[in-house]
């Protein structure tokens, strides 16, 4: 029985630092899930910089479903930006002339990214 325990113990320490890694990046956005419709001319969102000492470039783009960047249907504005130590910025998705090709009969899947870029480090390694 003491076994078991020490099994699931385990276990569940495995499936909290696999969760807890999403909390170590510095750039965070407010919200996962952005719904937008044909008629939208846009949506934005907040990033934040959740460091308290270093400035960190975010670098944000669209994708499709099948990871290809794409330009086309939604584009996100500034696509690079310096958040400085606690900054918090507004990225704007603009939808292009392009999203009334889309489908009307269903929802199409794109997936905004964020990468964040640290600053350069003085250490020599």
């Amino acid at each position: 029985m003491r076994y078991l325990n020490t099994k699931n113990l385990i276990a569940a320490g495995v499936l909290l630092a696999c969760m807890s890694s999403i909390a170590w990046g510095a750039i965070i956005p407010d919200r996962t899930r952005i719904i937008m419709n044909e008629s939208d001319k846009g949506e934005a969102l907040k990033l934040t910089n959740q460091s308290k000492n270093l400035p960190y470039l975010a670098q944000t783009w669209i994708e499709d479903t099948k990871g290809n960047k794409s330009r086309d249907f939604i584009v996100t504005v500034p696509p690079m930006v310096r958040l400085n130590p606690s900054e918090q910025i507004q990225i704007r998705m603009i939808s292009q002339e392009k999203i009334a090709q889309l489908p009307n009969d269903r929802e199409t899947l794109f997936y905004f990214n964020v990468r964040e870029i640290p600053p350069k480090t003085d250490k020599k390694m």
